[in-house]
């Protein structure tokens, strides 16, 4: 019986390892870290007595506290996907899957991404007005070029 306890937790250790190694090292390292950072926070709170799987609403009480203290919704993507990295690589139950969970990241996509910021058209008056400060007597024609070309 012992031999068969050692037997199955080297062919578990191979299988965790085939596992990490069908990503590349450094997502392993970012979703390993994730979903470190997560056990972490739970430590905070007696009630959750198992991460693995981890009860959908304690996965989004961290994304919310996230939410809470994020300026960019990476941070959010990023401890979404090493959770459910995590849950997948184990093989149970993942909450990430779950309308709930779900709600709360496209939530945080809409709340925390910034709007796209279209520059201005260029003017004639700034056309002319950057013509009149650069071009000094040490100005050649191919800088003058060089600054048209820049501001089209």
């Amino acid at each position: 019986m012992k031999k068969w306890h050692i037997l199955s937790f080297v062919c578990f250790y191979i299988i965790c390892q085939q596992l990490t190694d069908a990503r590349a090292k450094s997502t392993v390292d970012k979703y390993s870290g994730g979903f470190k950072r997560f056990a972490k926070w739970t430590e905070k709170y007696r009630e959750i007595t198992c991460i693995l799987p981890c009860k959908e609403i304690y996965v989004g009480l961290y994304l919310q506290n996230l939410i809470e203290s994020a300026n960019h919704f990476s941070l959010i993507e990023s401890a979404f996907y090493s959770i459910r990295w995590a849950h997948n690589l184990a093989g149970v139950k993942n909450p990430c899957d779950s309308d709930l969970i779900s709600s709360i990241v496209e939530s945080a996509r809409r709340t925390l991404s910034r709007p796209i910021k279209k520059k201005e058209p260029v003017t004639p008056d700034i056309m002319i007005k950057l013509f009149s400060r650069y071009n000094t007597s040490n100005s050649t024609l191919k800088d003058l070029r060089l600054l048209t070309i820049r501001n089209i």
